[in-house]
């Protein structure tokens, strides 16, 4: 049974976002692989957003950050997250689809 974990936090104004969003990913994953997190895959939005053109607008990234979201079973929030528009809106979809919340140590 695939179970996803969406990867949450602050992006813009954020000089080292991507290395966030990677060490993260690569610590979830070895988590999985240890059996200590009951996930099997991992989405990364800022490295799927790093694909898309760059004229699109805020809004129009949320759009793709939400249907990633859908795809999910959990959501897992970066330290920081408070001060994300976008985190902060993704926090709350995720929740009113009853997705379980992690909160990095």
């Amino acid at each position: 049974m695939r179970r996803t974990l969406y990867i949450s936090g602050a992006i813009t104004d954020k000089k080292n976002y991507m290395a966030d969003f990677r060490n993260a990913e690569m610590h979830l994953a070895k988590q999985i692989a240890k059996g200590n997190l009951q996930y099997t895959s991992v989405i990364n939005p800022a490295k799927v957003c790093s694909v898309l053109p760059l004229d699109l607008e805020w809004d129009d990234y949320m759009k793709v950050c939400y249907r990633l979201l859908e795809l999910c079973d959990g959501i897992y929030m970066l330290k920081g997250f408070e001060n994300s528009k976008g985190a902060n809106r993704e926090l709350v979809y995720a929740k009113n689809m009853d997705l379980e919340v992690i909160y990095q140590e």
